[in-house]
């Protein structure tokens, strides 16, 4: 089920739908000449809207303002923060990788200000390779750079996906006396987390980070006619941000299929 749950979603994402369509207008061109001129007009909407920021936008900035804490974060008694963050140590790379940093760093600037005590790491599994160091224990050394005392970090079990994640954390705040906590996630994953989390009866704050469309990208985007000219024209670095929101919004209703929200 979790390779099929990664599998199946990724040939409605443009890259794998794209890909698809593009092979099954080719096999078909020479019987079904106009079913494979449709395919590529089809593949070509999709992968241009995909990575169109005007498109992305609308995508995005939903998800993404859903849960923006309206002032100053208020004390908890622990901070939590979701996997997905970082990539673990492999030659040539040395070190721990932050995929997103933002989460970490926002998570030890919480605990620097004395927002909480503690800081949980939650980190994600993939089951054929559970050979691998946990992501947990590389999150965990990443906060140790940042000046986040091994003391303060608890270490949640490996999970595979966030309802594992809500599931683990709620027994670390049994065992750990935790009542409250603040949530730190991506802000594009703040909408799936926290219903996730609350649905599980957990009183958690939330405190998106790794923000990917401010106002400023907006305003610029049709400042000048410079600006609104790019913004029209495909981007790569829009087509990954575009499938991460379609991801989310898959994740959304298969969590609530799956009445998980």
């Amino acid at each position: 089920m979790l390779f099929l749950s990664q599998l199946l979603p990724r040939l409605i994402y443009p890259v794998g739908m794209t890909s698809w369509l593009i092979a099954l207008g080719a096999a078909i061109v020479r019987r079904q000449p106009s079913i494979a001129r449709n395919c590529s007009l089809i593949a070509f909407s999709v992968l241009f809207l995909g990575s169109n920021r005007w498109v992305n936008f609308a995508l995005v900035r939903p998800l993404e303002d859903s849960y923006l804490p309206s002032g100053s974060l208020p004390a908890a008694d622990a901070i939590v923060i979701l996997g997905g963050a970082v990539k673990l140590a492999s030659t040539p790379r040395r070190n721990v990788h932050l995929t997103i940093g933002d989460r970490l760093l926002y998570a030890a600037m919480l605990y620097h200000t004395h927002k909480a005590p503690l800081v949980v790491v939650s980190g994600g599994m993939v089951l054929w390779r559970e050979s691998e160091p946990t992501e947990g224990a590389s999150m965990s050394q990443a906060l140790a750079v940042m000046g986040v005392p091994a003391s303060a970090i608890v270490e949640e079990p490996p999970c595979s996906n966030t309802y594992q994640e809500a599931s683990s954390v709620k027994k670390v705040m049994s065992t750990h006396n935790l009542h409250r906590i603040l949530l730190v996630t991506s802000a594009m994953h703040m909408a799936r987390a926290f219903r996730t989390f609350r649905h599980q009866g957990i009183d958690s704050i939330p405190s998106p980070t790794d923000f990917t469309v401010t106002d400023d990208d907006v305003a610029q985007s049709y400042a000048t006619f410079e600006e609104f000219a790019l913004s029209l024209i495909p981007d790569v670095n829009v087509l990954v941000i575009t499938t991460a929101a379609l991801k989310e919004y898959v994740g959304l209703a298969y969590y609530w299929a799956r009445d998980w929200l």
